[in-house]
């Protein structure tokens, strides 16, 4: 079981579900809480993102009180993220009932935190991609499980989505996040590595974009510290963060409550 001082700070809000978001930390996000000595996961652990402890303890931020434009949103992720593959279907639900959603690539898995699955991440991120799919009917197929967790030299790597995400950024929320869901297939059902860059240039060739990737890469460093910047302003260290914007103020929005029926979140846009 998880012993921590978050763990203590959590009996205070009973809905909180502690263990789900320092294991979402461990598998994506790039900083860790400090207050963290050690977790063990179980099957019993109902696994959430990192957003989702802010969300259930209701906090609103006021900063941007004054906002009188209709509810829009801001959507941080990163493409090899497992868990923002599990929210793929609602955040496309959100981008295609017309609401207005501003998306930034995180790339959280570079440096140090692009993980070696012979080092042991592998197997960690098996037991999580379990789980994402049992709370969000995703596929994780076998290809991916031989080709990708059980592949020692296999490297978790996201630069070329994130440069891939810069390249499709100016064209709106639709078109990034149509790229992001067509990786993640290619990813999580067909096995293919983060670092095969045909399949990604493929993707890019088929929306029309044959621009070199390399060439992007300023740009997806700006998007990446403005997500960094958006993150830290509310307290979140994770992805996936989706955050609603309105007249009162800036809500993080529990991308898991919409699992089961995606085109709820459109409500959220009203």
């Amino acid at each position: 079981m998880l012993t921590t001082a978050l763990v203590m700070f959590s009996r205070s809000a009973a809905a909180v579900i502690v263990p789900a978001s320092a294991i979402a930390v461990k598998y994506c996000s790039r900083v860790k809480f400090r207050m963290i000595v050690s977790f063990r996961l179980t099957h019993s652990q109902n696994i959430r993102p990192l957003a989702n402890i802010r969300h259930r303890l209701s906090v609103r931020h006021k900063e941007n009180a004054g906002d009188d434009r209709m509810p829009h949103f801001t959507y941080i992720y990163d493409t090899y993220c497992g868990w923002c593959y599990g929210g793929e279907p609602v955040i496309t639900a959100l981008v295609n009932s017309g609401a207005e959603v501003k998306v930034l690539h995180r790339h959280l898995f570079q440096g140090a935190n692009a993980h070696r699955m012979g080092d042991g991440f592998g197997r960690m991120a098996m037991q999580y991609d379990r789980r994402i799919a049992s709370l969000s009917g995703q596929e994780f197929s076998d290809a991916y499980a031989r080709n990708i967790l059980q592949a020692p030299d296999e490297v978790l790597e996201s630069g070329l989505t994130a440069k891939a995400a810069a390249l499709v950024h100016g064209r709106g929320a639709k078109a990034e996040m149509a790229l992001a869901a067509r990786l993640q297939r290619e990813r999580f059902v067909n096995g293919r590595s983060a670092a095969d860059k045909a399949v990604i240039e493929a993707a890019l060739a088929e929306v029309g974009v044959t621009s070199d990737l390399d060439g992007a890469e300023d740009q997806a460093r700006a998007i990446c510290e403005e997500a960094a910047s958006l993150l830290a302003r509310y307290g979140l260290s994770g992805v996936p963060a989706l955050l609603r914007h309105d007249a009162s103020g800036t809500q993080i929005i529990n991308i898991g409550d919409f699992y089961q029926s995606p085109e709820r979140i459109a409500a959220l846009a009203a």
